[in-house]
């Protein structure tokens, strides 16, 4: 959970708006200046790549790239820094610290003609000062020797342009990602100097992001932000509003007009604090470890009372760590998901008493456990939702809401109702497996009446909780069967040998079931909440004519390629995993395995088998 919400948050930094890009603007250039603040977008958050940039803007992405970075007072400077460039110009102060640190300079008429498009040369010019090399460590005269040590240092990588050329934003994005991996005249990798880490050859992103990042922050009623953010993430989902509610924990990036709010809470019983309820690092609630922050910690510590025992609703940051706890009438919380077990406990025999431990999956993904005190049952897969407030833990089963109708392109809408922006799907199979699903997963796709087994609307009558059965074939497990041995001896189960993810695993029905209809090939498997095996389903094979990372093609069928892809090279009779770029179907005969079984969003190819031609 922790390493996915990282990933969602470097990805929101990186791609931003991902709509408004064409194919050449996704490449690491683009991402690494936008995530780092040297490149903004305007107010729809489009790059507008292939335009070209003024000397204003270019100096503005070169203070942007330094470390006077936070050093600008948006503006303007009061001040005229050239006899064109007023105080109340919007570019005067990043203008004034550039010339002032001599990294570019004026005409000798006084003038700095910001609104001229910047040459390749002048660019490069600037971009080494940056870094420490002026006309003086150089050989020869301007502008070859700014142009040939520019290339030496690989700044003019992927940059097409020629002496007195007028450069894009593309080429400009493209710059400056050179620059921050080129050594210094000091011989240090640039960016290494601004904080920023370097990895594999690159700006280590997600270290970068989050040294960037201003949080977490708790809202209170009324809180508004000091900017106006161009693009908002509610939950790792891309979101139109940047409303803050009472107790959302959020976090912020001024220089990427970026907003990020957390919306994830866990109400429940405290059981434990750990290593100490004096100092403790890590709570219990709900058979789940969250780790504390600083506030956290000590709000749950025994300096401010004792809380075990008790009900508290945990408030959850990007990281799944614990940002701050709300006890008495704040802790009320209902929950709906899927039942995985449930488990009678006798408390005292004498009196008894008994208690009911619940294992459900809910719709936010997360597996949690449920103290109900008394005795009630539910068989796995049940459809429950589960109230915790201050007098205790209650559950109830929930009638089935079914609902038809398409699904936008856009994701916006289902039939007749609008999605929620903060939308918590989970697909979910009868014996109780469940995943949850993103919402543009389902973008386009017509669903019926079997597909929704239980929805909900929010007080703007939007869905705000969508329960599906079977729709994605994401509940299942995908792995190749390369043995299938049946005992002669009646009832005795038929013997599946099997490779998941590379390992060899060997299994049998459960219960009065005796076999599956699978034989050697793909296979789907579903699991029972106690780990047995409680169905298997042969894939449907086709013969790929090519294979890439999302598509998959048969002629002139297309199929989508899972991201959990297990490709297996066959050599003499023996099935080793290996990856989807060791292969092509010019030295390979690629056999396709897809869930033909599954929903609206299924069908993927889950298993490739390669054999050598």
């Amino acid at each position: 959970m922790k390493l996915k919400k990282l990933l969602c948050l470097l990805l929101a930094l990186c791609m931003l708006v991902p709509s408004v890009f064409a194919a050449d603007a996704e490449e690491a250039a683009v991402q690494t200046v936008r995530a780092l603040g040297i490149m903004v977008g305007d107010e729809q958050g489009n790059l507008n790549l292939s335009r070209a940039v003024t000397r204003a803007e270019f100096t503005k992405m070169l203070v942007a790239a330094s470390n006077q970075r936070d050093a600008v007072r948006l503006g303007g400077t009061g001040y005229a820094v050239f006899s064109d460039v007023g105080g109340t110009h919007w570019a005067s102060d990043y203008i004034r610290i550039a010339a002032n640190q001599g990294w570019i300079i004026g005409y000798t008429d006084g003038s700095f003609r910001p609104n001229n498009n910047i040459k390749l040369e002048e660019a490069c010019t600037a971009a080494l000062r940056l870094i420490g090399y002026d006309a003086s460590t150089l050989v020869g005269a301007f502008p070859a020797a700014q142009l040939s040590k520019a290339a030496e240092l690989g700044l003019r990588n992927q940059i097409l342009r020629t002496r007195g050329e007028i450069m894009t934003r593309l080429d400009c994005a493209r710059l400056f990602a050179n620059l921050l991996t080129a050594k210094t005249a000091a011989g240090a990798v640039y960016c290494t100097t601004l904080g920023f880490p370097v990895a594999n050859g690159s700006v280590d992103l997600a270290a970068a992001v989050q040294s960037m990042l201003a949080g977490p922050f708790v809202a209170q009623s009324g809180t508004t932000l000091a900017f106006t953010p161009v693009t908002v993430y509610r939950n790792g989902t891309a979101s139109t509003s940047a409303t803050l509610q009472e107790s959302d924990v959020y976090y912020y990036s001024e220089r990427n007009h970026a907003l990020w709010i957390c919306t994830e809470r866990v109400s429940g019983t405290l059981a434990a604090l750990s290593p100490s309820a004096a100092a403790p690092s890590s709570v219990t609630v709900g058979g789940n470890v969250y780790p504390l922050t600083g506030t956290a910690a000590y709000r749950l510590s025994t300096l401010s009372g004792d809380w075990i025992g008790k009900t508290v609703t945990l408030l959850l940051g990007l990281n799944g760590e614990v940002v701050d706890v709300l006890t008495g009438n704040h802790v009320d919380a209902v929950y709906r998901g899927i039942v995985q077990s449930c488990v009678q406990t006798a408390l005292d025999a004498k009196d008894a008493q008994v208690e009911t431990s619940i294992t459900m999956i809910c719709t936010d993904g997360v597996k949690r456990s449920f103290t109900i005190g008394r005795k009630v049952s539910y068989d796995a897969g049940t459809l429950l939702a589960v109230t915790v407030n201050s007098n205790g833990t209650e559950a109830s089963q929930l009638s089935r809401q079914s609902l038809s109708g398409t699904v936008a392109a856009d994701g916006s809408m289902l039939g007749e109702y609008r999605l929620s922006s903060a939308i918590q799907i989970l697909d979910t199979e009868s014996g109780g497996a469940a995943v949850r699903v993103a919402k543009d997963r389902l973008n386009g796709l017509r669903l019926n009446g079997n597909d929704v087994v239980y929805y909900e609307l929010n007080a703007q009558g939007e869905i705000e909780t969508l329960i599906l059965r079977n729709v994605t074939g994401d509940t299942w497990n995908y792995g190749y069967v390369i043995d299938r041995t049946k005992d002669i001896r009646v009832g005795i189960p038929v013997t599946y040998t099997t490779v998941f993810n590379g390992q060899t695993v060997t299994l049998r029905p459960s219960g009065n079931v005796s076999s599956f209809s699978v034989s050697e090939g793909g296979c789907a498997v579903c699991y029972a909440a106690d780990g047995t095996v409680s169905d298997m389903r042969q894939l449907a094979s086709i013969e790929l004519s090519s294979l890439g990372a999302s598509i998959a093609t048969e002629g002139s069928r297309k199929f989508e390629v899972s991201g959990s892809l297990q490709v297996y090279l066959k050599q003499d009779g023996n099935y080793y995993l290996t990856s989807l770029s060791a292969v092509n179907a010019d030295d390979y005969r690629l056999t396709g395995w897809y869930d033909n079984f599954t929903g609206a969003a299924g069908g993927k190819i889950r298993v490739v088998v390669a054999v050598r031609k």
